[in-house]
């Protein structure tokens, strides 16, 4: 398909450079957010073996009791390694399904502004007749290229939006009604809470500009004279109109921008909702 694509014209858009900034950001974001939370586990884990310690009896000096407490230490710390290189697995696979949506979907989007960008460019009545053909085969074959797609990766679509939306209400509902008086564990929340939100965001926004850009070119037919009006153009105004190009959530969703809207209406209503009934629940006891 990228090959019959590049008939109309042979520039493809360069897309090395955004697809290298995007991986590098979330990677950066990813690496520093799992540092971070290595670095306030081991504080509080040095805080409790402190006040541990200072209960122990400080002039046990047996040696067999000596080799159990490193014995000890060892498989604790052991165990604090194991426990930190399992927990950043599902981080990583997160990140790793969001990022790979947002490729796929740049990656799409940029056909179409490409395409877009050329139509608006090129002398649009001049040889007319194999102009809307050649026009219609491009967004024809682009269109196909998104179904196919979003019949392989609207599963993972799904599970990204479902595991983003549930993990921004929690951390709302926390953030907003618990207090916590360790502020190193307050600002990672709060780093936390505000990188999941512009990764959802940005997820949303990418899948989103397919929508937006399959329906560019509906400004230039609207405004084909009556003379150059073709069977051809008619056929792609019924593509491009009534063809709902757009990447979905195993179709339980279509991801557009109003899309986005709906779903902030809906976190936004659910918190002020959990918010009432725990101040209703708090004021009973």
């Amino acid at each position: 398909m990228e090959m019959q694509l590049s008939c109309f014209n042979k520039k493809y858009p360069a897309l090395r450079w955004k697809f290298n900034t995007i991986s590098i950001i979330m990677l950066i974001c990813t690496i520093f957010q799992h540092v971070w939370w290595v670095f306030i586990q081991i504080s509080l884990q040095k805080s409790s073996n402190t006040s541990s310690a200072c209960k122990e009896d400080c002039f046990e000096t047996d040696i067999i009791g000596n080799k159990h407490h490193t014995s000890g230490d060892f498989i604790h710390v052991l165990s604090g390694i194991i426990q930190s290189i399992i927990s950043i697995f599902p981080r990583c696979v997160s990140n790793f399904t969001d990022l790979f949506i947002v490729l796929i979907s740049t990656g799409l989007a940029e056909r179409y502004k490409l395409l877009n960008k050329l139509v608006i460019k090129s002398k649009i009545w001049s040889n007319y007749d194999d102009y809307w053909y050649v026009l219609r085969v491009n967004y024809g074959i682009l269109n196909n290229l998104v179904k196919e797609t979003d019949k392989i990766i609207s599963p993972l679509i799904l599970i990204s939006c479902a595991h983003n939306f549930i993990y921004i209400c929690i951390e709302l509902f926390i953030g907003l009604s618990l207090k916590n008086d360790v502020p190193l564990v307050t600002i990672y929340s709060f780093y936390a809470f505000a990188f999941v939100v512009i990764k959802t965001i940005g997820v949303m926004f990418a899948a989103s500009r397919i929508h937006d850009n399959s329906k560019t070119i509906l400004s230039t037919i609207y405004r084909c004279p009556s003379s150059k009006y073709t069977k051809e153009t008619e056929r792609l105004y019924n593509i491009v109109s009534n063809d709902n190009v757009v990447l979905t959530g195993m179709n339980f969703f279509f991801i557009t921008r109003n899309f986005i809207l709906t779903v902030a209406g809906t976190i936004v209503t659910y918190e002020i909702i959990l918010l009432q009934l725990s101040t209703r629940t708090a004021a009973k006891y």
